[in-house]
């Protein structure tokens, strides 16, 4: 838009000096009128840049937060694959200690069992020897008793 007159306009402004209206409070009220739009398209520009901006910024974090969302599933996957991975490596610790539970009953069973094994050697070689003096006895004595 210009601020110029142009000639027609000027021809009628100069008609309009032949009435009685005040012409310089015309200019003067137009002046401030253009000043106040002016205002106006500058305030619609700052807006209308503004708005831009924003419209690139959610796009960009739009993307962003298809990222995210990406990487969110692919946490939770992998979190679901390590919770079966360690519910698994929990059975095999579950499975390894009863088996360790049941080598060691296994163990302290054959201990046991070994134990009162070589109480009751103990008991037959004391009782051959037992048996034997009682026989180096008879040997010596002539063979009989």
């Amino acid at each position: 838009m210009t601020d110029r007159l142009t000639p027609e306009h000027e021809q009628r402004l100069q008609g309009l000096r032949d009435v009685d209206v005040d012409v310089d409070a015309l200019l003067a009220e137009l002046a401030a009128v253009r000043a106040e739009r002016d205002a106006f398209c500058d305030r619609v520009d700052t807006l209308t840049a503004v708005a831009k901006g924003n419209k690139r910024h959610v796009r960009e974090m739009f993307l962003e937060l298809q990222k995210a969302r990406a990487r969110v599933e692919e946490l939770e996957d992998r979190n679901g694959c390590l919770l079966d991975q360690q519910a698994k490596d929990d059975a095999e610790f579950a499975e390894t200690l009863a088996e360790r539970d049941r080598y060691r009953a296994a163990w302290q069973s054959a201990r046991f069992r070994a134990q009162a094994l070589a109480e009751g050697i103990l008991r037959h070689v004391a009782d051959r020897d037992t048996w034997k003096s009682w026989c180096k006895q008879a040997q010596q004595t002539g063979g009989a008793r």
